[in-house]
């Protein structure tokens, strides 16, 4: 071996608090900020008071545990089997064998000023982070295959510039598995699978998860593009769920995944992954959709029918929506009453009832009767146009927002009261003449918000007017409070939006018109 394979140091620095200690098959990359505000929230390491500066720092400030100190690389050890690592470096190939920590530690390797790391190769059960990403040169690697020893799985990063982030994919078992990766990109970032399939990931200061199938071949690779670099990366390959468990997907691989990738005929189970808590179903057609939520559509907010269990004689012939959302004490109400009645319900609303259970979205007490857990469920089909699904997803995923995170319900509550009470007026019958029971509060803001969010902002007075033009004509008694949303009074309508607009925006990089941060490019 090369002399200057022992110019590289190894240190075990061990803690009491370990922060990836009980995370197994993954690991990370991250990029520091250089900054040591304490109210930091990107890094992984443990922060202390410290009279000491960073020699980039002119102030006294906070420091890291590890330390932060160019060209090295951290590895949070395994408890129970020591672990290996494989650095391909301008000087050859380097592998390590790192001792099993016993409890919670980290390994510290030190690379020399003078090696240039090129790629390096875990296996599936090794976190890893580095600090910071742009202070190692790092040039391409001329062997992104991976390694595998012992017949163990094996990730391969290159970093080929400054720019460009690889993830070689080339051990890993295609069928049954697929990746799920943490992004923080401020950004927009661009990223090409191992098929030339290209996406655009929207820049935004927070982290998000994606999930990305493998390609068949088994030698794919994903390659991540940005100019000012990534801000958080980490990946690990997990098991491919068994239906009806939920797929973790983005909003976009939900509506253009190809019918023949479904694992069901008629329909498709998924975790929205912006909000994992949130359960999407793609249905084949109406027919089936109806067979899994009319019936509670009727039941929670059809005007005059709420609170009722229909049979199904009297559903036959009933339409309910072409989109659903539900949240979990409407669903525990509903399924309660189906049990104390011991009501005939279809088997698909039976398997609805199973799986929320399942998810948390429900949870099913030692009685038997059934409490609100978290999340909600919502629905989309494949009989609607792909214009009406791309309108009908925001909609509906706004309404899952909107029932899961308190802080968003109590904003739009405070923008709905600030209204002029004829404004509310104009929006219940709006609203009441769809369908929606105008006597509930909560439906109406809920509604309103959605309805106000479904498209651009500058499209929604386009929207609304047409239709308050229409109901003033049909609806006399009304029209001093329907000419509210007509002529120079639509204006109203993007003003309300962009207020949700940036709301939205700001906590989750959302847009009016646009859930999809994770953008497939078609050309």
């Amino acid at each position: 071996m090369h002399k200057k394979y022992y110019l590289i140091s190894f240190a075990l620095i061990f803690s009491l608090v370990s922060l990836y200690a009980d995370k197994s098959s993954s690991w990370s990359l991250q990029k520091d900020q250089r900054s040591f505000d304490s109210t930091i929230r990107s890094s992984s390491y443990k922060m202390g008071d410290s009279i000491n500066s960073h020699p980039a720092l002119k102030i006294k400030e906070k420091h890291f545990y590890p330390p932060l100190q160019d060209s090295s690389l951290y590895f949070p050890l395994t408890r129970t089997k020591p672990s290996s690592v494989t650095l391909s470096t301008d000087q050859g190939i380097i592998r390590i064998v790192l001792p099993a920590a016993g409890g919670a530690g980290t390994a510290r390797l030190i690379v020399p000023p003078d090696m240039t790391v090129q790629s390096m190769t875990l296996p599936l059960s090794q976190d890893f982070s580095r600090n910071p990403l742009s202070d190692i040169s790092i040039e391409s690697s001329a062997d992104t295959s991976g390694y595998s020893e012992g017949g163990e799985s094996r990730i391969t990063l290159s970093l080929d510039s400054p720019e460009d982030y690889i993830l070689s994919l080339g051990a890993l078992e295609a069928d049954g598995q697929e990746l799920s990766i943490v992004l923080d990109n401020r950004e927009a970032i661009g990223i090409v699978n191992g098929t030339g399939e290209k996406f655009t990931l929207q820049g935004f200061d927070g982290r998000r998860r994606f999930q990305f199938p493998l390609a068949a071949d088994k030698h794919s690779q994903l390659v991540f593009t940005s100019p000012s670099g990534l801000d958080y990366l980490k990946f690990e390959a997990v098991d491919i769920p068994p239906f009806p468990t939920p797929l973790a997907r983005s909003g976009e691989q939900i509506l253009y995944r190809p019918l023949s990738e479904w694992r069901n005929r008629d329909f498709e189970v998924y975790s929205w992954s912006s909000f994992p808590e949130i359960l999407i179903f793609d249905l084949l057609d109406y027919d089936v959709q109806n067979r899994f939520f009319r019936r509670l559509a009727f039941f929670v907010e059809k005007k005059g029918f709420k609170g009722q269990l229909l049979t199904n004689a009297e559903l036959k012939g009933r339409h309910a929506w072409n989109a659903h959302d539900y949240r979990p004490s409407d669903l525990a109400e509903f399924f309660n009453l189906v049990e104390e009645r011991n009501f005939t319900i279809y088997p698909e609303e039976a398997l609805l009832r199973n799986l929320l259970i399942r998810q948390g979205i429900l949870i099913q007490k030692k009685d038997g009767s059934l409490a609100p857990g978290t999340g909600a469920v919502l629905s989309i089909s494949r009989e609607s146009s792909d214009a009406l699904r791309y309108r009908f997803f925001v909609h509906e995923a706004s309404h899952g927002i909107y029932f899961t995170n308190f802080e968003y319900r109590e904003f739009v509550r405070k923008l709905w009261e600030s209204l002029d009470s004829r404004d509310r007026e104009m929006w219940r019958f709006f609203l009441g003449w769809y369908g929606y029971d105008p006597e509930d509060e909560d439906l109406m803001i809920n509604e309103f918000q959605a309805y106000l969010l479904q498209q651009r902002t500058a499209a929604a007075p386009g929207y609304f007017e047409p239709r308050m033009t229409s109901l003033a004509g049909r609806y006399p008694v009304q029209r001093p409070v329907l000419e509210r949303g007509t002529g120079p009074g639509s204006a109203g309508f993007q003003v309300w939006a962009e207020v949700l607009e940036d709301w939205i925006f700001e906590k989750w990089g959302f847009k009016a018109g646009n859930f999809f941060p994770l953008h497939k490019e078609l050309h």
